[in-house]
This record gives structure tokens, C-alpha cells and sequence, in this order.
């Protein structure tokens, strides 16, 4: 990614309680290999913070997970080209948000 002019910042899990954490936050990119427990916190802060309106989401999916169109984010089949990543973050944000765009 970052070999694609993106900046790319990496979260483990106690980083998920600074104050903060999605100020310069773009978009929140969700990989497979994220335990379901961090997923979900992530998911949590997200939704519920005030950053929901304007932080889209993009969920890599491996071939075992099922897609829930109702979730409100994209989602991209995993393993995928570096293009597809990238065409896929880049469409991720310029759709925005498409959760806060229904209300």
C-alpha cells in the first residue's frame, strides 16, 4: 500500500483506546487475518463514534466469510492484486461513507 502513494498506518489492539486514533483517519482497511474480537471492537468504534459519517470501511474477505450487504462497507475478495486493492480503496473513498449517506 504504501508503494501505492497511500499512507498506510497499522493498529494492534491496545492503540484502539487512544484518544483520537481516527483524527487523520481516511478510511479503516479490515484484513483477514484480524482476530474476530478486534474486528468487531473496531467495527464498534467506528460505527458508534463520531467518525461514522465520514470514514468508509474496505473488508478483505477470504473465501470462508460470507458478505453481509446490510454491514453498510465494501468488501474486497482475499487474496487480490495490488490494482484491485488499490482501485478498490480509491473507489472506497470516493463513495464516502455509504452508511451515513443513507440517513
Amino acid at each position: 500500500l504504501r508503494s501505492a502513494d497511500l499512507e498506510v498506518r497499522f493498529l494492534d489492539e491496545p492503540s484502539l483506546d487512544k484518544p483520537g486514533l481516527f483524527d487523520a483517519v481516511g478510511l479503516v482497511l479490515i484484513t483477514p487475518g484480524m482476530s474476530a474480537e478486534l474486528r468487531e471492537d473496531l467495527m464498534k468504534l467506528v460505527a458508534d463514534g463520531p467518525v461514522a459519517e465520514r470514514i468508509p470501511i474496505l473488508e478483505l474477505i477470504s473465501d470462508d466469510r460470507e458478505i453481509k450487504e446490510e454491514s453498510g462497507h465494501a468488501f474486497l475478495p482475499w487474496p487480490s492484486s495490488t490494482e484491485e486493492l488499490k482501485r478498490s480503496i480509491q473507489e472506497a473513498l470516493l463513495a464516502g461513507n455509504p452508511v451515513a449517506q443513507d440517513d
